[in-house]
Formats: structure tokens, sequence, C-alpha cells
């Protein structure tokens, strides 16, 4: 009877410790996120090819010289910009789905870099927009 019961504690434990850590347990909006995460990752990694050289070719047209621009549209017009905000969250990401973590803790990195991929993607989105801000406060004034 003692097997017995120690046998179902043991049974007990091993149910816990999969749930906790097997990959199964990540609901379907976590799944989702995750996904996010790797589009936002995708844009950005293909945003230097892309997107910046019409921004780049828009803004030489108004000011002679490309250091006349706001530095925040310098720094996120660089080449390492775009990759390290990809980079990073698919980083966070790599953390949370590889290895035997707590599911909370998974739960964490995958928001944490889906938010740390929406503001990277908004401070990109800003420093491109920040000329076209400052030629319309301009005309305003």
């Amino acid at each position: 009877m003692a097997e017995e019961e120690k046998g179902g504690q043991d049974h007990a434990v091993e149910k816990k410790s999969r749930d906790v850590y097997s990959r199964g347990e990540l609901a379907s909006f976590d799944w989702i996120a995750v996904g996010l995460v790797g589009l936002m990752a995708a844009g950005m990694l293909v945003a230097p090819a892309v997107v910046t050289p019409y921004y780049r070719s828009m803004y030489e047209e108004f000011v002679t010289k490309l250091d006349q621009l706001p530095s925040v549209t310098i720094f996120v017009m660089s080449t390492w910009f775009p990759m390290v905000s990809a980079l990073f969250p698919l980083g966070l990401l790599v953390v949370a789905l590889s290895g035997k973590r707590h599911l909370y803790l998974r739960r964490f990195l995958i928001v944490g870099a889906f938010f740390i991929g929406l503001a990277f993607a908004g401070l990109y989105s800003l420093g491109l927009y920040a000329p076209i801000f400052a030629i319309a406060n301009a005309v305003t004034a």
C-alpha cells in the first residue's frame, strides 16, 4: 500500500514537472505572439534594403547634407539599428522556447519580446518620419 502511494506521488510530481516545462503548455495566444514577433523581426531585417533607401533618397532632396537630419533619423537609418532591433526580440524568443523554463517565465519572455519589438518598430517609424514632422512644424510656424 505504501508502494502504491509513493508511486502515485512520483507520478504526480512527474506530471507536474512535465506540465510546467513542456512546450505544449503554451496557449494559442502565446503562439500568436511568437508569430507576431517573428513577423516584426522579419520586417526589421528587410527594412534596410527595402524601406530605408526610399526615405534616404527623399530626404536627400530636402536637405543638402544628411547630417542636417534629426539625430533619431540618422540613428534609425543606420544599417545596424534594424538588425539589432530584430535580433534582440528574436533572442528573447529563443531563450523562451528553448530549454526547461517555467511556463510563467516563458510567457514573460514572449510578451517582453513582443513589446520590445513594438518599441523598436515605433522608434524606427518615428525616426523615419521625424524630418517630415519638422517640415510640417516649420510650415505652420
